[in-house]
């Protein structure tokens, strides 16, 4: 008996701000194999403040130019307690949650890889 099977490359997501999650969300959801790569050991892109030199990231005191609802997730809104415009730190704990709750239950998540800085 020949059993025919679909073999996937393993895909490669650079970063883990709201595409990159948008991305791992979606390669999980479609069952195809994947490693998310990122400078920080941690979700959030630029919402994950830090003062590391060369390290692109949100400031101290940064709120989103945004209304709330355009970097949510459609099965993960925003908590309705968040102002219309959330300070960077809210938007961090979001995509926090998300990626735990969504994408994986492990801090950090098993398929985010440091990338060598």
């Amino acid at each position: 008996m020949l059993v025919q099977t679909r073999l996937h490359p393993r895909i490669c997501v650079i970063g883990a701000g709201a595409a990159g999650l948008a991305a791992a969300k979606e390669l999980k959801r479609a069952g195809l194999p994947f490693d998310c790569y990122d400078l920080r050991d941690r979700v959030g892109g630029i919402w994950a403040y830090t003062e590391q030199p060369g390290v692109t990231s949100a400031w101290r005191t940064l709120n989103m130019n945004s209304p709330r609802g355009t970097y949510e997730f459609r099965d993960f809104p925003m908590p309705a307690d968040y102002p219309d415009y959330p300070q960077h730190t809210q938007v961090y704990a979001y995509f926090d949650a998300g990626g735990r709750a969504l994408w994986a239950k492990a801090a950090p998540p098993a398929w985010l890889r440091r990338q060598p800085g």
